[in-house]
C-alpha cells in the first residue's frame, strides 16, 4: 500500500470496511476455502492467490483468530499510514453519498448496488468448478463471472 501511495501522490484512496467476524466467517466458505485454494492451485490464479494473500497471511486463512487480528490490524495500518485528505474509510452500506462526495462525482440516480454477496460468490465458485473440475481455465472463470454479472447487470 504505502509503495503505491508514494508512486501516485495524488490518487485518493478507498478502504472498504466491515466487520472482521463477519468477513473470516464468509471468506472461509468462499474465496479462502480449502475446496478453493485446490482447484486454484497450479494456475496462473493460484500464483497470483499465493503470492498476493496466502504468504501475506502466512497460509493460515482458516484460522479465525489469527485471520480477523490479521484483517483488523492491516485495516489499522492503512488508516495510520494515509494522509486522512487522500483516505475515504467506507463502509458499502453508507451508499453512493461519502464516495461521491469524496471522489468529488455527482450521486447516481440509482440504488447503490448490493453484489458479492456470499451466497453469490458461492454461485460464482460452484459455476468455475462445474466448468472445470480439475483445474481452473479463463474460459471457466470468465463463463461463471458471464453467468453471475448477466444475473446483476448493475455490477458491470
Amino acid at each position: 500500500m504505502r509503495e503505491l501511495a508514494s508512486f501516485y501522490p495524488e490518487a485518493k484512496i478507498i478502504l472498504t470496511i466491515r466487520n472482521a467476524v463477519k468477513w473470516f466467517e464468509s471468506t472461509k466458505d468462499t474465496i479462502h476455502s480449502l475446496e478453493f485454494a485446490r482447484f486454484i492451485k497450479n494456475s496462473l490464479w493460484g500464483e497470483m492467490m499465493q503470492k498476493t494473500v496466502y504468504d501475506t497471511m502466512n497460509n493460515r486463512m482458516q484460522d479465525k483468530e489469527y485471520t480477523v487480528a490479521f484483517f483488523e490490524n492491516r485495516t489499522q495500518e492503512i488508516i495510520n499510514t494515509i494522509a486522512p485528505e487522500r483516505l475515504l474509510v467506507y463502509q458499502v452500506k453508507q451508499g453512493w453519498g461519502p464516495l461521491c462526495e469524496f471522489l468529488d462525482i455527482p450521486v447516481p440516480d440509482m440504488d447503490s448496488p448490493r453484489v458479492n454477496s456470499r451466497d453469490e460468490t458461492r454461485e460464482l465458485l460452484a459455476g468455475m468448478f462445474a466448468a472445470n473440475e480439475e483445474n481452473p481455465t479463463d474460459e471457466a472463470m470468465s463463463a461463471a463471472a458471464g453467468r453471475l454479472h448477466a444475473e446483476n447487470p448493475e455490477i458491470m
